[in-house]
């Protein structure tokens, strides 16, 4: 099966970038385009004197990878925030039922 493919043309800065992405990818690619040039203009502004191109990109993706590592481990933490929440209701269950027997 293959997938269907669309051809998107993304404005990163002053750079025309062809993609040939997936039709369902398509609007999470439009997004990320505009998410990009949003950090550059951002350290654009912070680092005014600074003239290289390099550095200022290097800021953008270290600030992008930061980010996702740092959604990768709240996402790895779901499953035991849900266990621990579960675990604090059981507890709560359970000291309520006490203080109710104790109070009688």
């Amino acid at each position: 099966m293959s997938e269907r493919l669309q051809n998107i043309v993304l404005n990163i800065d002053v750079h025309k970038v062809p993609l040939r992405v997936p039709i369902e990818d398509e609007e999470v690619f439009r997004k990320a385009g505009v998410y990009v040039n949003s950090l550059f203009r951002k350290y654009q502004l912070a680092l005014m004197n600074e003239k290289s191109l390099e550095t200022l990109w290097m800021y953008v993706a270290l600030h992008a990878a930061v980010e996702l590592k740092s959604d990768e481990r709240d996402k790895s933490l779901e499953p035991v925030i849900t266990d621990l929440k579960k675990i604090n209701k059981l507890i709560n269950d359970k000291l309520k039922e006490n203080n109710i027997v104790n109070n009688q």
